[in-house]
């Protein structure tokens, strides 16, 4: 009988790994009740035996498979499966994994490094995983954007315990690597700012700028300099104050960081067009 295929694609990312879960689909669904084709994919095949045993072909040896366990794959491997003297349940899961440009790096590696370890023979895994995968190949084909977040999270969960379970059988920590951490420069940036301790000199240093360079950063993110952002800041947290609370302008003052009541009456003159006392006037919260 022909058969009409379609496939729809799950994609998450993690760091400089891009997965993307295939969902073959096909108008009649194959059971594992005789001898499939030998044949070979350009992804990831990862074949759960829910209950029974199974036999796989793999190259040139014959493979046992039985419940409770998996058999990764990959790319290229030709192999065909058939269904034992016991039934076989068997949930199939296919994936490809995609290196992208990322800060965050080790991923990829990783992910490939513990799918090679795992390919060719059976793998023990948790009752749990199974269960994750089956429910994954239950769901209804993501047509809608809360169909295909539901798809996501599943599939998630997935890819955290699969590689979980596959580094415990590799017997190494692998999956446990420190992911190498670059801070993006804005927030760096703005924790700086926020901190009035640090000078633009201080600031150049720790990100590691000439002063110059890091005023022009400054400018292109904010829009003015230094000291004109933590003029702003103060005024609006000033502001906030001067709304809120009865505290004294002197006290709202310190707390903003002006160095004085004159300096923030001036600020606010300059940039409100009144001063503190008619900004709490006009817009104090009863």
């Amino acid at each position: 009988m022909d058969k009409t295929y379609s496939v729809k694609i799950v994609d998450i990312l993690y760091g400089d790994a891009l997965l993307k879960f295939y969902r073959i689909c096909v108008e009649q669904q194959r059971r594992y009740e005789k001898e499939v084709d030998f044949h070979g994919h350009k992804f990831y095949e990862c074949h759960f035996v829910e209950s029974g045993n199974c036999i796989f072909s793999i190259e040139e040896r014959e493979i046992p498979i039985h419940a409770q366990q998996l058999m990764v794959i990959p790319p290229d491997m030709g192999h065909c499966s058939s269904e034992s003297r016991e039934n076989a349940k068997i949930c199939v899961l296919e994936f490809d994994i995609e290196s992208i440009k990322s800060e965050k790096r080790g991923f990829y590696a990783i992910f490939r490094h513990l799918l090679e370890h795992a390919s060719g023979h059976p793998v023990s895994v948790s009752v749990e995983l199974v269960r994750l995968v089956s429910k994954f190949r239950a769901m209804p084909i993501p047509v809608t954007v809360e169909e295909y977040c539901h798809s996501t999270a599943v599939a998630a969960e997935i890819v955290t315990l699969l590689f979980s379970e596959l580094g415990k059988s590799a017997g190494n920590d692998v999956y446990k690597t420190v992911v190498p951490s670059s801070p993006d420069f804005r927030v760096l940036l703005d924790v700086y700012i926020c901190d009035s301790r640090y000078t633009l000199e201080k600031i150049a240093e720790a990100l590691g700028y000439s002063k110059r360079h890091l005023s022009r950063l400054i400018y292109s993110v904010y829009g003015m300099n230094l000291s004109d952002v933590r003029n702003k800041r103060s005024r609006e947290y000033a502001k906030w104050r001067l709304r809120n609370t009865d505290f004294s302008i002197d006290r709202i003052a310190l707390d903003a960081g002006f160095k004085s009541a004159a300096a923030m009456r001036e600020s606010f003159k300059k940039h409100d067009g009144i001063t503190p006392q008619e900004y709490r006037k006009n817009h104090k919260i009863p």
